[in-house]
């Protein structure tokens, strides 16, 4: 790659001359990863910054202005390991501060690869609090799409698909004759892959009402071949005023860096595109739906049935002319019609039995071990979705007979499970990443990266699906885990660390990858974020006397409330006691709100991650854990680790709970964030 070139050109039309308002002013950053900046601009092109308690270093910089409060700053920094671009979004009308970190070159293997780190922050004003809210990532533009015109005449249309991913209509090819010809050749030659669908990450930001701050980095380009992509985009967009401007951090076809500004016009559109429905090559993909008529008189169970149709994305109606499957409940059976076969579930007898759900189905010889509600009722929309008929019959334990608790239920002691010991796997990561894990025994494991010697590590293993492992492991001061999908041959791995400027808020960091197998290709196909989980609660019964709900409101944020927490019973231990109190103490009345991500493993199986960072930056003495769990709606189970700072170190803990959907309304279902613009 060619020597690094810290300036900023750009030839674009559209383009007025970048704007010197800031020069002469002074900013001091107080960002939510516990650092602190002072930004000064001295004139139009140059400004001198410093992190608190280090020396003063100038840079020379671009701005652009979005309206009279709101500017778009970047910056490639000198003097780096890997080519450094930080972005800005200076927001004076409400006191807060985006800041952006690119960076390309830290994998060597795909060194055109863009890696970017969003952190949110204020400005502080003298003699005012730092603002209470913060610009936040959303979902205000998921559905929409808008055409973008450029100074070069190039025209295309962003297609804002998800919360975390955007596909591109190009109109127009801006390539010169021979760039074509030379593209096709090298198409033909099998030296580069043919043209595959523009499906690429992406974050969009809040930054006050109708501005968004949107990046996007080409790393599904880059996966299929190194040779082109990585480059990221950063576009600060005001559709009030159907304009944008922005930076882009990219490599040229000839491996040089380039960094220049735009600004373009824009138009929203309505029109249908092909590529709006076009199966991704790139995302695991979710649950097939269906319409499911449910049919017969009122009952829990019906009412389950609903419920869990409804949960896993179906559409329930009651006529079963225009539905794709029936589901009726003759006397002690479950008729269920789908393409004119017809499957019949034999229910046991309805005992006194809490119809509580108390694990999962699993059948063995016809018969399912145990069963209650909520296990018959996901095995009836398992069965509606089915294309093989046949009779299954449900039988039910006894209660005394399912794993115990000190409730005489249920055990809320995540248990590890025993089978993968002797196993070996060679993970290949999207980052070209290499690592082989393998398991001397149920608990302890050795890893080794690429040229590097194993290392041994006590591990902690846990099957949440059949074939799919979730397996943690302390390394110093961070917490690794591995999701291993046996099944696609695929791995999600979560690294849970501290954040280096604030000792008791952790971070983490996300990556994919494939199991490789001899002989075979790793594919394109990988887990993915997902938004399946929007707008679904489920309430988890973490001991006898703690029960937690979460709210998955969006792609980015989850919230947490007691509300369905029960009275504590007049022989509850001490101990008990004390939790409950002190939840209800730092929680207050209604909710948590912090922010999350919700990974999807396959058409059941969800991993989430979450951490404390809201509740820290309100009181740095609070909060400031993580938590990492799988999440399978199947089983209605979950299996994960927290992550906590303790005075003198950081420490893991292991959970598997069971929970319940939650359809009943809560205040924290539409109240007003107080944390986010």
């Amino acid at each position: 790659m060619a020597e690094k070139e810290y300036v900023f050109e750009t030839t674009e039309k559209y383009l007025k001359k970048l704007d010197g308002d800031l020069a002469g002013r002074t900013f001091r950053l107080a960002m939510d990863n516990g650092e602190e900046y002072q930004i000064r601009f001295l004139d139009g092109e140059i400004l001198e910054w410093r992190r608190e308690g280090e020396l003063l270093r100038w840079e020379k910089y671009g701005c652009l202005k979005a309206d009279d409060s709101t500017f778009f700053v970047a910056s490639v920094l000198g003097g780096t390991e890997v080519c450094t671009c930080v972005t800005m979004v200076i927001d004076e009308e409400n006191s807060l501060v985006t800041m952006c970190i690119s960076r390309q070159g830290i994998h060597p293997l795909r060194p055109r690869l863009a890696e970017v780190e969003y952190i949110f922050g204020a400005i502080r004003v003298p003699g005012r609090p730092l603002p209470e809210k913060r610009h936040s990532f959303t979902r205000d533009l998921v559905g929409k799409k808008i055409v973008w015109h450029y100074a070069n005449g190039f025209i295309n249309t962003h297609i804002y698909q998800s919360e975390r991913y955007y596909r591109i209509v190009p109109l127009t090819d801006t390539r010169a004759p021979e760039e074509v010809e030379r593209d096709n050749r090298e198409i033909e030659l099998g030296l580069r892959p043919r043209e595959m669908l523009y499906e690429e990450p992406a974050r969009f930001i809040r930054i006050k009402d109708g501005m968004y701050l949107i990046s996007f980095v080409e790393d599904n380009m880059n996966r299929v071949d190194p040779g082109r992509g990585g480059n990221n985009m950063i576009v600060l967009e005001n559709l009030k005023g159907g304009v944008d401007c922005g930076r882009t951090f990219s490599v040229n076809r000839q491996g040089r860096l380039e960094h220049g500004f735009f600004r373009a016009y824009g138009e929203p559109v309505e029109e249908d595109f092909p590529i709006e429905n076009e199966p991704t090559p790139y995302r695991v993909t979710g649950e097939k739906t269906m319409t499911i008529a449910v049919l017969g008189p009122e009952s829990s169970l019906k009412a389950r049935i609903v419920s869990e149709a409804l949960h896993r994305g179906h559409t329930v109606t009651g006529d079963a002319d225009t539905a794709d499957a029936a589901v009726e409940f003759p006397d002690g059976e479950i008729k269920i019609t789908r393409n004119g076969q017809t499957t019949v579930m034999i229910l046991p007898e309805k005992t006194d039995t809490d119809y509580r759900r108390t694990g999962y189905y699993r059948f063995e010889d016809g018969k399912a071990p145990y069963a209650e509600e909520g296990d018959i009722a996901m095995a009836a929309v398992d069965m509606a979705m089915s294309s093989d008929p046949g009779t299954f019959f449900i039988a039910s334990d006894k209660v005394s007979e399912l794993p115990q608790g000190s409730d005489g239920r249920r055990r809320y002691v995540a248990q590890t499970h025993k089978g993968i010991a002797g196993k070996v796997f060679h993970v290949v990561m999207d980052s070209m990443d290499e690592f082989v894990v393998r398991f001397l025994t149920d608990e302890l494991l050795e890893m080794s990266y690429k040229g590097e010697f194993f290392e041994k590590h006590a591990c902690s293993c846990m099957e949440c699906d059949d074939g799919v492992w979730f397996v943690t492991v302390m390394r110093g001061e961070e917490c690794f885990t591995m999701v291993l999908d046996t099944v696609q041959a695929l791995v999600t791995t979560v690294t849970t660390s501290l954040y280096p400027g604030k000792m008791q808020m952790v971070r983490h960091n996300i990556g994919f990858g494939a199991i490789a197998q001899a002989g075979k290709d790793t594919g394109l196909m990988r887990h993915c974020f997902t938004e399946d989980l929007v707008g679904k609660k489920v309430t988890w019964h973490y001991s006898p006397y703690v029960s937690i709900t979460h709210c998955y409101i969006s792609e980015n944020y989850m919230r947490s409330s007691l509300g369905k927490m029960k009275p504590l019973p007049e022989d509850a231990p001490e101990e008990a006691v004390f939790d409950a109190m002190d939840r209800y103490r730092r929680w207050g009345s209604i909710f948590f709100e912090e922010p999350c991500q919700y990974i999807r493993i396959n058409k059941h199986l969800y991993v989430v991650c979450t951490a404390e960072t809201n509740r820290n930056r309100v009181d740095p003495l609070e909060g400031g854990g993580a938590m990492v769990y799988a999440f399978n709606t199947r089983r209605m189970q979950d299996y994960g680790r927290g992550f906590f700072t303790g005075m003198a170190e950081t420490y893991p803990n292991l959970f598997s709970v069971y929970g319940e959907w939650d359809d009943d309304e809560d205040p924290m279902d539409t109240a007003e964030s107080p944390y986010n613009i």
